[in-house]
């Protein structure tokens, strides 16, 4: 017989009992040190875009079976405002896998995200989950690009070695902010509009948003990188021997060019003096033509990218070219 689920949608008033079993979940299910319930409510509950979809389902002798969470985004098509939800994390526990429990989960936030008038659904699905989403009739779109450029001659020479180049990165960890970030995020950021660009969905940057997103709950190392052109957010940690700056999000005072994108990269040489420099972004982004110029080079990658449309507006984004996509959406913290 079929085992039956109680479906639960959890909210930030919930009973906190929910909360815990989700962070003891999730922390047993990816071998990881377990998430603090203020890390939980500031990633699912305090974002300027609104709270997150969060359902959870419980056995009928009430174990957490899984658990399923979706955070709100904004987009901007031509001035008009673009709702749509992202995976922040799936899991099923090994105890009730192979029970229909991904597909049922994710089958009711799509439910209450179309009650909720959102156009569009998009994730970032890993090697597990990437095939049940295909299942379910999310269109992979993939087409992200993986830029590597050296960072300081002196420090990349010293640093060298073909074999981190296959290491995973690691990102420094910190308990709180360097007070000189935070003047610097503050003076270049109280400005920040949505880029101005034309027939393309394009994040809806803003100052509470990033100030929420990147720096309220400390936990990476994330800088500011100014030059007479722009400015940009770079995470920071090491890949193997190599130290390395990771482009989070570029904001140029006018265009995005070629020169602006050297600007930065040369400010992250002298400033960090780190070994490598990464820019992950979608094929649509205004600087990905821009890339080899400004002296970075296109590495094969397994990132993947999917989309599910909720209304005929969600209809228009399913193709790759509609997306302007950066780190700031594929890292979701």
């Amino acid at each position: 017989m079929k085992e039956v689920f109680d479906y639960k949608i959890i909210t930030r008033n919930s009973e906190e009992q929910h909360f815990k079993a989700l962070l003891e979940n999730a922390a047993f299910i990816h071998h990881r040190k377990q998430d603090t319930l203020d890390w939980l409510k500031w990633k699912y509950y305090a974002s300027p875009y609104g709270d997150c979809i969060v359902v959870m389902a419980y056995s009928k002798q009430g174990e957490l079976a899984g658990e399923i969470s979706f955070g709100r985004y904004e987009f901007v098509d031509n001035n008009k405002l673009i709702k749509a939800i992202y995976s922040y994390q799936t899991m099923v526990h090994p105890n009730f896998q192979r029970k229909g429990l991904f597909s049922s989960l994710t089958k009711k936030v799509i439910e209450i995200a179309k009650e909720q008038s959102v156009d569009v659904v998009f994730n970032f699905p890993n090697n597990n989950s990437y095939q049940p989403f295909l299942k379910l009739n999310f269109k992979p779109l993939n087409g992200l690009k993986y830029w590597i450029s050296p960072g300081h001659l002196g420090t990349f020479l010293k640093q060298f070695n073909p074999i981190s180049f296959k290491k995973p990165f690691l990102v420094n960890k910190i308990n709180q902010y360097e007070t000189e970030t935070l003047k610097a995020f503050e003076k270049v950021a109280k400005g920040v509009h949505p880029y101005a660009i034309s027939n393309v969905l394009y994040p809806n940057r803003s100052y509470d948003f990033l100030k929420w997103r990147y720096f309220t709950h400390a936990m990476h190392q994330y800088k500011i990188i100014e030059s007479d052109l722009g400015w940009a957010i770079v995470r920071i940690g090491k890949r193997g021997s190599f130290t390395e700056a990771q482009i989070m999000d570029v904001f140029p005072k006018k265009e995005f060019t070629a020169s602006f994108l050297k600007s930065i990269k040369k400010k992250i040489k002298t400033q960090l003096k780190i070994g490598l420099i990464i820019f992950n972004m979608s094929e649509a982004h205004p600087l990905n033509k821009k890339m080899i110029s400004s002296g970075f080079i296109s590495l094969p990658n397994k990132l993947k990218f999917c989309v599910f449309p909720l209304n005929e507006t969600g209809e228009k984004y399913l193709d790759r070219s509609n997306w302007v996509i950066t780190a700031t959406e594929f890292h979701r913290y």
